[in-house]
């Protein structure tokens, strides 16, 4: 009898996990473009930059399946034979999208712009989970504290809509999850390809997040507020120095998938609106992109709204190319 039971409780805990193995193997066989996330923490140090973490210098490690190196100097490794006398010598700041998570870092944008642009070169210090005080932070300590040692001729902004927090997953944020929920999570981003077809399959993740981020795009908004004027801040430092500073405003694929929509477009209006009178150059990434039936999807990482695909970060590097090249 017990020797029956436990054919029965052998047959119900083996057979499905065989089972989910077997869809495993097949979504990685069909899907090879989904790929498994995270970072490699190696590659970080807190408090870099003040508060705000930074690259570990000469680190390499792996980002969804890639690997990431860092130079000396703390910023993503780039192909460039002229880093010494570069002409221009330009400051990326952005987080995870500008990073290029997924993506090896000559074919990240930065990358590509970096060998683009002739007589200049690009430093990407852009990392997973910055936003606006990430940025002054690094513009304080790069330009005022060490006092411009690098050379930085231009700053470069790049724009998330989620920049304007940092650390803030309340529980209507799309990222939140009890503690537990999001360990668990937490391992089947990193390991099974099978939760990322599923997730993507039975949610519209790309759309939650946007609509939350979207809820900070309010005059009366404390974190708007702040952000805005840690954006100016900035451009008051580049401007003391006489350096230029560039913010560009990069969109959501939901917001690509329904570009014809009233108001989607409307938290980089109301940035753009705000930031008039300020010292940056503001521009739209929209444009850089084709907007036709079903063109948007290439753009990004499977299953993601944010973060950009190899076709994406060849978009914006064009796009910027013909506009500052020189």
């Amino acid at each position: 009898m017990l020797s029956k039971k436990l054919k029965i409780i052998s047959w119900n805990i083996f057979v499905p996990i065989l089972l989910l193995l077997l869809l495993e193997v097949l979504v990685r066989i069909a899907l090879p473009e989904i790929q498994l996330q995270g970072l490699d923490r190696k590659i970080l140090v807190d408090s870099v930059y003040f508060s705000s973490p930074g690259l570990r210098k000469n680190a390499s490690g792996m980002s969804n399946g890639v690997i990431k190196a860092v130079d000396i100097n703390r910023f993503w490794q780039l192909n460039n034979s002229t880093t010494q006398n570069a002409r221009r010598k330009i400051l990326f700041l952005g987080d995870s999208a500008t990073m290029g998570i997924g993506v090896d870092n000559d074919s990240t944008f930065a990358g590509l712009l970096n060998s683009l642009f002739e007589d200049a070169i690009v430093f990407n210090s852009s990392l997973i989970g910055y936003s606006s005080e990430d940025y002054l932070n690094i513009a304080r300590q790069l330009v005022l504290i060490e006092s411009n040692k690098l050379g930085i001729t231009d700053i470069f902004i790049f724009w998330c809509l989620n920049d304007v927090y940092s650390n803030f997953p309340d529980k209507k944020s799309p990222q939140y999850k009890p503690d537990l929920i999001r360990q668990l999570t937490g391992f089947l981003r990193g390991n099974s390809k099978l939760y990322h077809f599923i997730k993507k399959s039975f949610s519209d993740r790309s759309r939650d997040y946007f609509v939350y981020d979207r809820s900070f795009y309010e005059e009366t908004n404390d974190k708007f507020n702040k952000s805005t004027k840690d954006l100016e801040t900035i451009g008051s430092i580049a401007g003391s120095k006489n350096l230029r500073v560039y913010l560009f405003l990069l969109p959501y694929e939901y917001q690509l998938r329904n570009n014809s929509t009233p108001g989607i477009f409307a938290p980089q209006e109301m940035l753009k609106k705000t930031l008039t009178d300020s010292l940056l150059t503001v521009t739209d990434i929209r444009y850089a992109f084709n907007l036709d039936e079903g063109e948007y999807k290439k753009y990004y990482l499977y299953g993601d709204g944010i973060h950009y695909s190899i076709e994406g970060h060849k978009r914006i590097a064009s796009f910027l190319g013909k506009r500052f090249a020189n």
